[in-house]
């Protein structure tokens, strides 16, 4: 139990109470050509931002693995892959669509 000074008030509070738990989902990449995970800057609060900068991150991917020499995103392609981690620390690939240039929300190349 410890004693911190909450509005003014001294006040007891269990040691549990203070361990909160960040939630924030993540990005890793995989280098295909290593066979191994590495981190990709950054940490995003809700799903919906971490794919938009997953597909951020594959746009830079195809720039410097262009689809054209690396096979892209496809099962024989050599090019990077990018995996989302959510906040319990499972992963899953994540892919976006290339159009116009850019990559979009969805599955699997440009």
């Amino acid at each position: 139990m410890l004693i911190f000074k909450i509005r003014g008030i001294l006040r007891p509070v269990h040691k549990e109470v203070l361990l909160v738990t960040k939630e924030v989902y993540k990005l890793e990449g995989y280098d295909t050509f290593e066979g191994e995970f590495y981190p990709v800057p950054g940490e995003y609060a809700t799903e919906d931002e971490v794919k938009k900068a997953a597909c951020k991150f594959m746009q830079e991917l195809e720039e410097l693995q262009p689809s054209e020499t690396s096979g892209g995103q496809e099962d024989s392609g050599i090019q990077d892959r990018v995996y989302i981690v959510k906040p319990d620390g499972t992963k899953y690939r994540y892919g976006c669509t290339c159009k116009g240039g850019f990559y979009e929300e969805g599955y699997p190349t440009c």
